[in-house]
Parts: structure tokens; sequence; C-alpha cells
């Protein structure tokens, strides 16, 4: 049968979508599953969808629990999976009938510890979008080259959702449950903080909702009180686990640059208006603009970028601020 694979679903009133997504598991081509739904205190009919599926499918196992973030309704899920591998779902994604039969031979062929697959994303009404992948491309890599790739790429990422773990990866290692913005990253590279083997394979394998009503996708999450960035505490957390090594140091921090850039741009797209945050973002990208422009892993797009956002900041804010 295959090495048993534990599929852990983080649930919170997802009902519109939650169907979908555990149908897309249980018909996977690949049959040796555990899979553990976490119902994290949903007030929706997520409890009785979960409840359904465990009475026609005895490979699943539901937990329902009070609410406590996707953090730890993850954990708990850690906590009881007896798998030999670990994987996540976002309960409101659908996966390829295919992924986990072709990330599993995959990583035993090549006998990696870590496997990520290509996605696709979409939105709300199906309508598929961009795809973040490689064409045709398999790599194997060490540790150290994940991390470069989740830092200047954007089809590695930091995401647990595209990814096949083996379960000793997670020894003495869980996720923090006092973050709620990238909280998958940080446990990623917890992870990568030491040597494994990972193989990354471009097929879109995981379809991934771009949920505009999502947490991510609303600005006022993003800041705390007094208009700092909450990316660049996580940041802050992350560059802990690397304090010995100056190359990941060094990415992390143009990382950080970018994402100032990218929340801007979001700000401006939305004419969302934080005076507290666009004077954060202006002091950060001023103190960071011959760093990041003289780096050589920032394409021109983005310094040309952060050329025009910093003249457009200085002028916002010699006029008073505001988006």
């Amino acid at each position: 049968m295959g090495n048993l694979i534990s599929i852990i679903v983080a649930i919170y009133n997802v009902d519109q979508y939650l169907e979908q997504c555990i149908d897309s598991i249980i018909n996977q081509s690949y049959k040796n599953l555990e899979i553990i739904l976490v119902n994290d205190g949903s007030t929706d009919n997520s409890k009785n969808i979960c409840d359904y599926y465990s009475e026609i499918d005895k490979r699943i196992k539901v937990v329902h629990k009070k609410n406590g973030g996707v953090s730890s309704a993850r954990n708990t899920g850690i906590d009881i999976a007896t798998g030999d591998y670990i994987a996540f779902v976002d309960s409101d994604d659908y996966l390829e009938l295919n992924m986990y039969e072709t990330m599993i031979n995959n990583l035993e062929q090549n006998q990696c510890d870590m496997g990520v697959c290509g996605y696709s994303i979409f939105y709300n009404d199906s309508t598929k979008g961009k795809k973040n992948y490689l064409d045709n491309a398999t790599m194997i890599m060490n540790s150290n080259r994940t991390l470069e790739k989740i830092f200047t790429t954007n089809y590695i990422n930091g995401f647990l959702w595209n990814k096949v773990f083996s379960k000793k990866l997670f020894e003495n290692i869980r996720l923090l449950e006092d973050m709620d913005i990238c909280e998958d990253l940080y446990i990623v590279c917890k992870i990568l903080s030491k040597e494994i083997n990972t193989i990354y394979i471009s097929q879109p394998l995981y379809n991934y909702r771009n949920n505009l009503n999502g947490a991510t996708k609303n600005l006022d999450n993003l800041f705390l009180d007094n208009g700092k960035l909450k990316y660049m505490d996580a940041f802050e957390r992350i560059s802990g686990i690397f304090t010995n090594d100056s190359n990941i140091l060094d990415l992390i921090r143009v990382k950080s640059v970018k994402t100032n850039i990218d929340t801007y741009y979001m700000m401006i797209k939305n004419k969302y208006i934080n005076r507290k945050a666009n004077k954060y973002i202006f002091n950060i990208l001023t103190k960071e603009s011959m760093y990041y422009l003289s780096h050589k892993s920032v394409s021109i797009k983005f310094k040309l970028a952060l050329i025009v956002f910093n003249i457009r900041l200085a002028l916002q804010n010699w006029r008073g601020g505001g988006i």
C-alpha cells in the first residue's frame, strides 16, 4: 500500500468550499491516507460536513475543538498524526487527484525529506488565474538552496500546503500559535535550519483559492496599532533562526523590503488610508533604499518600483501623509 500520509485540514467556517476540498482528498489515486479534519470551532455547517465524511470514509478522523486559530488546529493534527509523512491542505482549496501519488513517488525515488509541487491560483468563481511553477522542472536541493529559492522566487514559497514532509521533521517542532502572518514560512524555515534534501516537482498539483475575503486581503489585519507591518515582526522571528547564517539573513532583509513595496502597492490599489502605516513604510524604504538597489538578487523591475514608490511616498509625506 505504500507509506501512510497524514493529511491535516484546519477548518473554520468554510462550509461552501469544504466538500470540494475533502472530495479531492478522499479520491486521491494514492490510497494509504490518514485524513485529519480539525474543526476549529466553526459556527457554520462545517462540523456536520466533517462528521458526514467520517461516516463514509474510515480513513477520516475528526477533531472538534474550541477556536484557537489555524496554527493551533494544525498543531492538533500534528500531535495525533500517525503517518510516515505529513501534509497540509487549506480547507477552501482542492487538489489534483494524482498529487500525493506523484509527490510520494518522487520523494522516495530520490530519497528526499520534503517535497514541493507547483500550484495554480483560482478565484471564488473557479476561474483559474496564474500558475506558480517552472515548466517541466524537477530539482533536488539541500536546505540552503531551498531557502534561497523561498526568499528569491515565487514558485517554491514558504507555504505548508504545496508540500509533503517526512514526519520526523516535526519532532520537537510546532507552529507558533501567536503568529497570524507567515506562520507557514516560520515553520518551513525552522525545518530547513537543519540539513535535509528537498525535491521540487513543477507540476501544478495544488489549487489555491484566492479568497478576496481572506485575512491577508484585509489590509487592516496587516498592521500593528503603531503602523508596523506584521510581516516585519515575522521576518524578525525568522531571522532569529539564522543568526549565524549571513547569506540567509541577507535574503530575508531583501525580502522584507520587497514586502513593504508590495504592501504599499496594495494600499494604493485599494485606496487604503493608514497614515501610521504610510509613515512606517516610508521610513523602511528610505532606510533600505541603497541596500536594496545595489543588491544583485533584485530585478530591474523591482528596483524601478522602489524608486517610483520612494518619490511618491516622499511627496505624500511632504503633503501631510495619506494614501
